[in-house]
């Protein structure tokens, strides 16, 4: 079994056979995604980014059904309150050292906290929203959970401090192939934000596909949904 990220970012040869046009198409889209807020000036230790950008995420997580806007006390409040549950995930699935929750200090929690509020922001409370949609496994991909579907959209939020890759757009027709075969695709759009850049994108998922294919979703769905039930899968 394989992660979806795993998917996404290898197994070159099975994108190249089924969408061989995507690093020219993102080549090209890359330069059209849209600025919606400043660039964050990043005040925590680069090696904490992980972290504050996970603790960021279940902050979002914790306030994005409050009834009115969250002041930026009540998300600081909140942040302080799930430090253990952020550095605990971050621990198991990093390989560095271990954090420890005392290195969280104010400039991480400052840093986590305006992440956490542009989240917000782009995904304002009052709309259709599903946060950690999760998705069912099929062969060798493991059952995972994306990051935000808004009504039509599924969005995957990156809050490095990097440009989007042609490897996120893969990782998001890799969610499409998981709802599709399980009967339950719920989406029509895909998209990217992040928050750290402030830049994001977002594109029908037919217009993607015959952008970096020549054929419509469903028929790119399937082939993906193919190599993944492959026992013979090559990277």
């Amino acid at each position: 079994m394989t992660s979806e990220t795993k998917f996404a970012s290898g197994y070159s040869s099975v994108w190249r056979e089924i969408t061989p046009l995507s690093d020219g198409y993102w080549a090209i889209e890359n330069m059209l995604t849209r600025r919606v807020v400043e660039p964050l000036q990043n005040r925590a230790p680069k090696d904490m980014r992980g972290l504050v950008n996970e603790l960021a995420f279940i902050g979002f997580s914790k306030l994005a059904n409050s009834s009115t806007k969250p002041s930026s006390a009540k998300i600081i409040e909140t942040l302080k309150a799930e430090v253990c549950v952020a550095v605990d995930y971050i621990n198991r699935v990093s390989s560095a050292e271990n954090i420890k929750n005392e290195a969280v200090d104010a400039a991480c929690i400052h840093e986590s906290a305006l992440i956490c509020e542009r989240l917000l922001n782009f995904f304002p409370s009052g709309t259709k929203r599903i946060i950690r949609p999760q998705f069912k496994g099929c062969g060798i991909i493991s059952s995972c959970e994306g990051d935000v579907q808004v009504g039509e959209n599924l969005y995957e939020v990156k809050a490095g401090d990097r440009s989007f890759r042609v490897s996120d757009i893969r990782q998001l027709l890799t969610y499409a192939a998981l709802a599709y075969s399980s009967d339950s695709l719920s989406f029509s759009r895909i998209g990217l934000f992040n928050p750290r850049t402030g830049m994001a994108w977002a594109k029908s998922l037919d217009e993607v596909c015959i952008a970096i294919s020549g054929t419509k979703a469903n028929d790119v769905l399937p082939r993906v949904i193919e190599h993944m039930q492959s026992t013979s899968i090559y990277r």
